[in-house]
This record gives structure tokens, sequence and C-alpha cells, in this order.
């Protein structure tokens, strides 16, 4: 009797997974693709980072307000820039480390 039972169900469980790969399958979508124009942003008087610093890498806070920057050159001086003002001034700060990327956590 057991066997008769296992059998039935292992025909049963066949049956349909050939029904599900022999069923056509529903495309997925995704939704209609929208394409727009984007303006370029000048290139006068646009500064990222520190005037007159070599950028290596970024870092900010989850609200963008602080934003540190390393200089390509942090590794020789040990500094790290950092701005309070979402990236309008900026100042220097000595660390005690030699690193060249930078991370807020």
């Amino acid at each position: 009797m057991k066997q008769k039972i296992s059998v039935i169900s292992s025909l049963g469980i066949a049956i349909i997974i050939l029904a599900g790969l022999l069923l056509p399958a529903k495309p997925a979508f995704s939704g209609a693709s929208v394409w727009s124009a984007e303006t370029i942003p000048s290139t006068v008087d646009n500064v990222l980072g520190p005037a007159g610093i070599d950028v290596r890498d970024f870092s900010m806070t989850a609200d963008y307000s602080s934003i540190y920057a390393a200089a390509g050159n942090s590794i020789v001086t040990n500094v790290v820039y950092k701005s309070a003002d979402y990236g309008v001034t900026w100042t220097a700060k000595n660390i005690a480390i030699t690193a060249d990327l930078v991370a807020v956590a």
C-alpha cells in the first residue's frame, strides 16, 4: 500500500513539473522606457573639492552636509579636507595615519 501511494505521488509530482515546463511563461515587464534630456553643467567656476588640490577620494555624511576629501598627496602630508557646508568651504584636518581613501560610518 505504501508503495502504491509513493508511486502515485511521484507520478503526480512529475505531471506538475511537466505541466510547468510546457506552459508558456509570462514575460516580465518593468514599465515603459522614458528618456529625457539632461542639462550639462558649465565648467566655469565649478570646483570639486578644495581648490588647487588633487582629490583622490570623497566621502559624505547621509545628509550630504559634511564632505571629506582625501588629497592625492595625503599619503605624504597626512591631511584630509573637510567641508561642513555642503562643499562651499574646506578646512584641512591633520590625521595620524597615512591613507588616501576616506569613509564615513
